[in-house]
């Protein structure tokens, strides 16, 4: 059953990462699982203070990640995050994530809507060949390239 979730959540996130356009993540509530590993492959994150961000397989589901899923946690959350998460099954803010820079914009639910127009906005605006470049040249972008070709 893990291992069928876990190949089940591998192809999306997968795809996100090898867009070629930034990709905002909105989260205005619980993101557990799945949801924070499609936020974590996303470019961007904005989130409200009500956010809440974990992965409680120790005491609901009984299995581990995957080994990309792993990955992709640790490079955006950090090592230390990550097995607090695990082990504990332990549930962040998004305050404190936006400490830990996984939060890009924290921003309340009455200025969602014009916060994500903001980032929205500064990306449209952005020259498309840096944004490309920098798409390229993240290290989750290569490592999604070089599971493709395998």
């Amino acid at each position: 059953m893990g291992l069928r979730y876990e190949e089940g959540i591998t192809r999306p996130v997968t795809r996100l990462q090898r867009l070629r356009v930034p990709v905002v993540a909105v989260i205005t509530g619980h993101c557990y699982g799945a949801g924070l590993l499609l936020a974590a492959a996303s470019d961007i994150r904005i989130a409200t203070p009500s956010s809440r961000f974990g992965v409680p397989v120790a005491k609901t589901m009984g299995n581990c990640l995957s080994v990309n899923s792993m990955c992709l946690l640790r490079e955006r959350l950090g090592s230390s995050i990550v097995s607090d998460m695990l082990i504990r099954s332990r549930a962040y803010t998004a305050d404190q994530l936006g400490q830990s820079g996984f939060i890009n914009v924290l921003s309340s639910a009455e200025t969602l809507d014009h916060d994500v127009d903001d980032v929205l906005d500064d990306i449209r605006s952005a020259a498309p060949l840096t944004l490309w470049a920098t798409k390229e040249g993240n290290p989750d972008s290569i490592a999604a390239r070089s599971a493709r070709r395998l």
